[in-house]
C-alpha cells in the first residue's frame, strides 16, 4: 500500500487552541510563550502517525507543580515579576521575588494564593484539561483526518486496479 502523507496543519490548530483556552482559564497566560512556542513533531512511518507537542521545561512544571529544588533561577523570577507586576525597579523586584521564592519553598507551586488567577479552580494539569475540555472537537478533527487518509487509500487503490484490469 503507497504510503500516503497526511496534512496535520488542523489538528495542531485544534490542539494549539484548546491548550491555549485552558492555560488561559487557568491563570497562566502572561505572554502565552508557552503554549505559542509548542514545537509539534509528525513522525510518519508505513500505516503509523505520531504527534508529539514539545514544550519549554516551565509548561511541564505548571502542567504538574513542582517543590523549590525545580524552580527557574533567580533571574527567571525576577523577571515574571517586573512582567507580571509591572515593577521595573531592580531593587523592589529582587525582593519581591525573593519573598516569592520563600512561598515557593515553604509550600512549592503552584500556591494556595494562586488560585484566585483560575478562573476553573486548577492551576495544574492543564494540558490533560485541555484535551479533556475540547475531546469531542480533537476527536472529530482527528476523524475527518483518517476519512480524508482513508478516502485517498481508497482512491489509489481504485487507480491501481483500473491499470491492472486495463492492462489485461
Amino acid at each position: 500500500m503507497a504510503n500516503i502523507s497526511i496534512n496535520t496543519t488542523q489538528l495542531q490548530q485544534v490542539l494549539t487552541e484548546a491548550l491555549m483556552n485552558e492555560w488561559s482559564l487557568q491563570g497562566h497566560a502572561m505572554t502565552s510563550k508557552v503554549v505559542h512556542d509548542i514545537d509539534f513533531v509528525v513522525k510518519q512511518e508505513a500505516q503509523l502517525l505520531s504527534l508529539s507537542g514539545y514544550m519549554y521545561p516551565y509548561g511541564n512544571i505548571q502542567a504538574s507543580g513542582a517543590r523549590w529544588r525545580k524552580f527557574p533561577n533567580w533571574y527567571a523570577i525576577q523577571q515574571w515579576v517586573k512582567l507580571r507586576m509591572q515593577i521595573q525597579d531592580e531593587q523592589k523586584s529582587k525582593s519581591i521575588a525573593f519573598a516569592i521564592a520563600q512561598t515557593f519553598k515553604k509550600s512549592g507551586m503552584p500556591t494556595a494564593g494562586s488560585l484566585q488567577f483560575s478562573s476553573t479552580g486548577k492551576r495544574t494539569d492543564w494540558v490533560e484539561e485541555a484535551f479533556k475540555r475540547d475531546e469531542t472537537k480533537i476527536e472529530d478533527t482527528i476523524r475527518q483526518m483518517i476519512f480524508g487518509l482513508l478516502t485517498v487509500n481508497i482512491d489509489v487503490l481504485i487507480k491501481k486496479w483500473n491499470l491492472i484490469l486495463n492492462e489485461k
